[in-house]
């Protein structure tokens, strides 16, 4: 099980990383950047480890994509209709479902600039959340549960 959740995460850090770099034009020929994740970091490593902080626009909403804001509301509605919190096999497949939401989100990601800068600073604290939840200890999976339901629910005061 742990093996699993480690290539999980893993794919899921590969997928972020290279989504936002893969969207918004498929340049015919460029194996390299498909094939070497090391230029898709290098062009977003300021904001996969964030360091921003999470702004309005000048007392305004960011405005976001229609794919990024589905997402976090099937993030949302996965976490709402969860309901079986005393079993850990629970906790790990909702985590599974909530990691391929993200990656979704992630890989459908088109926005750019301050904005995409913003989503990314509120997604990245979510996979620790989504990994915690898919912990084999119960008291983690319950708080890592809590802290993302908080994060969720932030969504709407910084994105419309």
């Amino acid at each position: 099980m742990k093996k699993t959740f480690k290539a999980l995460l893993i794919l899921l850090i590969a997928s972020y990383a290279i989504s936002c770099g893969n969207n918004t034009e498929n340049i015919p020929g460029d194996t390299d950047r498909d094939t070497n994740p090391e230029k898709t970091e290098q062009k977003h490593e300021d904001h996969v480890n964030t360091g921003f902080t999470l702004d309005l626009n000048n007392g305004k909403l960011w405005q976001a994509n229609i794919e990024t804001t589905e997402g976090v509301s099937k993030m949302v509605v996965l976490m709402d209709s969860f309901t079986d919190t005393e079993s850990v096999e629970a906790y790990s497949i909702l985590s599974n479902d909530l990691t391929a939401t993200l990656n979704t989100l992630l890989k459908e990601c088109t926005m750019e600039g301050e904005p995409h800068n913003n989503l990314h600073t509120y997604l990245y604290p979510m996979f620790d959340m989504i990994k915690g939840i898919g912990s084999t200890d119960l008291k983690t999976c319950k708080a890592n549960y809590s802290e993302l339901k908080e994060q969720l629910s932030e969504y709407p005061n910084y994105f419309e």
